[in-house]
Parts: structure tokens; C-alpha cells; sequence
């Protein structure tokens, strides 16, 4: 890549910026895609590198899960009387790693007034190895109720689906889980998009967010439909993450909160999206608060276009997109544009100018080759 290339790329993503976003090109090869209502969702999180941020809570290894508390009702009236299985499940990318169920739960109205809250204990079942760009992830299924001896319980053999609040204080659903080294930290489910967010921020909203699941029967397997996936993720900072240059970073990884549940939740389905734009997404953070030392803004820039090389070699046709939708994240106030200007004015020309590697994946800080997808 060439000195000139880069200006154009760095050219352009600042542009972006300043318009808000408005050069957004298409990048929904790495976004979250549809999921079948029987698959159940994605899953856990933990860097092992020094300098690439971990998605999901600071620690590593899933030793011991408490329980689920969801906030239960029907999406239809007509279904009164139905009984429901009901299974979380904690993920770690595509291997679940933790499980629990409450069978034959029942009571539950279309009236919201009248939400059930539901617990439901999680037990370990196994303990991976944490890797870069793991992602960990809570979802919820709904099934017609079984007893313990797989029986049907007692009520309709079919109903238009089970409905999940959440994200109010009246309706927190949540889960609590133990992480090592971590306490037991309680997440709130969040969101309303394709992507949702889990994080320890208490809910604030008046009215409570619902998600249905896919209509339930007996028939056919009695399959587990699947109500919503959330993604472990910092709390949102706010315009207190506006404040200063720095932002805020609460797990201390390098990553500013904000940057982090924005990758974490553009790209759910890919570990190396994930990673490689956070890899950049460090780098640019740095870049942008070397303020007036010459050394540390080269330095920095060298790892900028490092990541920049990393991304062109992954995704040759994506990667001027995912740079385009990056930046504006990053570059989010008008101090922290002010501040990438001048630190741009910085530079010696020669830092940016050396050829790229005769490999191009040899300029990632991980390797890609290892991540699954």
C-alpha cells in the first residue's frame, strides 16, 4: 500500500467523520445475518493479546453461571393456558459452554401488567480456552412445555409464540454470571436492533422492550425457537465517553467502550472482522492522542497502517468500507477530529511509505488463520 493510498484511505474516513457517516459503503458481508429460529445464538469473550481489545467481560473462563430472571408472557391471548420450556444458553463463539431450563413453565397472559418472572439456574458445562475476537453471548429459546420425563405438560400442543420483556426497570430481564477472576456480575438485556446488547447498566426506559419467539408446536420435534441472542458489552458511556480525547475504557483493554460495542455488534458472526478492526480501532485511538510527540505518532501510525495492511489482505473488497464505517466511531466529536489532524501534521513521510510485507496477513497482530471464521 502506498504512502499516497493511505492518505486517501485516512483522507476519506475523516471526511466520513465530519459528514457523520454520510460515505458508508456496504459491509453487511460481516454483519449479523438472520438466524434460523431453531439455532440458538453466538457466544464468549477474552483477548489474549497485549494490545487488541477482548469482547465481553475482562477475565476469561466461564467457572460457575448462577441464573437467568426473563420477564414471561404470550404473543397471542388465544394461547392461554399453554406450558412452555424455556433454555438459556451462554456461548462462546459457536461452543456453548454454559445451559439451563425451567420446564413446564405456565400462567402466562398477553396482558404485560401481568408478566411472569421466571428463574432459571445455569450450569457449566465446560470451560474453553479463551481466544482473540471471542465473543460471549446469552440466548433465549422457547419450546411447548415437556415434564422432566419428556411427557407434554399439561395445556395446548401449539401457541403463536412465547414474549420476552426486558430492558425496563419493572421488566429487567437479566442474567447473573461468574467469570474468573471476576465476581458475579449481573448483565440487563438490552436493544431493539438485530444485534443486542447485554451490559451491567441498569435499564432506564419507561416502556419495556419485547422480542416473540417463531410460533411453538409439539409436532415435529417440539424444536426450540429461538426468542433473542444478546452480546456481552461494555455499558454505554454516553456523552460522559465524550468528555475527554481518551474516552472511557472500564475494562482497561485499550478500546474505548463505545468503539467496542459498536464492532461488537456490527460484526456478532465474525471473529476476524471483530479482531481486526479492533486491532485498528486501538491504533487510531493512540494515533489520535499522541498530541505534540513526533515519536509516539509515528509509532502509532506504523501500527495504524499495519492494521490497514491487515484489513486490505482479510477482505480486499470490504475492507475501504469497514475503514469508512469505523472511522466516524472512532472520530465521533469535533476535539477528537481536531485532534487526528494534528497529529497527522506530525508525521514523517517515511513511516507511512515502507512497502507492505511480501505476506499481507503477516501484518495483523493475530493470526487469522486460527480463528474460525
Amino acid at each position: 500500500m502506498s504512502h499516497r493510498f493511505l492518505q486517501i484511505v485516512l483522507a476519506l474516513v475523516i471526511i466520513a467523520a465530519l459528514v457523520g457517516g454520510g460515505l458508508y459503503l456496504k459491509i453487511s458481508t460481516f454483519r449479523s445475518k438472520d438466524r434460523s429460529p431453531e439455532v440458538s445464538g453466538a457466544a464468549t469473550a477474552t483477548s489474549t493479546g497485549s494490545d487488541v481489545a477482548s469482547f465481553g467481560p475482562p477475565a476469561a473462563e466461564a467457572t460457575e453461571t448462577a441464573s437467568a430472571t426473563l420477564w414471561l408472557g404470550l404473543k397471542n391471548s388465544d394461547d392461554q393456558g399453554t406450558a412452555f420450556d424455556i433454555r438459556v444458553e451462554l456461548r462462546r463463539n459457536d461452543q456453548l459452554i454454559a445451559a439451563g431450563e425451567t420446564l413446564c413453565v405456565t400462567g402466562l397472559t398477553r396482558n404485560s401488567d401481568k408478566a411472569r418472572s421466571v428463574s432459571i439456574p445455569i450450569q457449566t458445562l465446560s470451560t474453553p480456552t479463551p481466544t482473540p475476537g471471542d465473543l460471549l453471548a446469552l440466548t433465549v429459546s422457547a419450546r411447548i412445555g415437556t415434564g422432566a420425563s419428556g411427557q407434554r405438560c399439561p395445556g395446548h400442543g401449539s401457541a403463536t409464540g412465547l414474549r420476552l420483556y426486558y430492558d425496563s426497570p419493572a421488566r429487567n430481564s437479566s442474567f447473573r454470571s461468574s467469570l474468573t477472576p471476576e465476581p458475579t456480575i449481573t448483565y440487563s438485556l438490552h436493544g431493539v436492533a438485530a444485534a443486542l446488547p447485554a451490559d451491567i447498566a441498569p435499564p432506564t426506559n419507561r416502556t419495556s422492550m419485547q422480542r416473540d419467539s417463531a410460533g411453538l408446536s409439539i409436532g415435529n420435534g417440539n424444536a426450540w425457537k429461538l426468542v433473542g441472542t444478546w452480546i456481552v458489552v461494555p455499558p454505554d458511556p454516553g456523552e460522559a465517553g465524550k468528555a475527554t480525547l481518551a474516552g472511557t475504557d472500564s475494562d482497561g483493554d485499550g478500546l474505548r467502550d463505545d468503539v467496542q460495542r459498536y464492532i461488537a455488534l456490527t460484526y456478532p458472526d465474525s471473529a476476524k472482522a471483530r479482531l481486526a478492526s479492533a486491532t485498528y480501532a486501538v491504533a487510531a485511538g493512540t494515533f489520535m492522542v499522541s498530541g505534540d510527540d513526533p515519536v509516539l505518532a509515528n509509532e502509532s501510525a506504523a501500527a495504524l497502517r499495519r492494521a490497514i495492511d491487515c484489513l486490505f489482505a482479510l477482505w480486499p473488497d470490504d475492507a475501504a468500507g469497514i475503514l469508512t464505517a469505523l472511522q466516524p466511531q472512532i472520530l465521533n466529536t469535533s476535539p477528537r477530529i481536531r485532534a487526528d489532524l494534528h497529529t497527522q501534521s506530525l508525521l514523517d513521510v517515511t513511516t507511512l511509505s515502507a512497502p507492505s510485507p511480501h505476506n499481507p496477513k503477516s501484518s495483523c497482530d493475530f493470526n487469522p488463520d486460527i480463528l474460525p471464521n
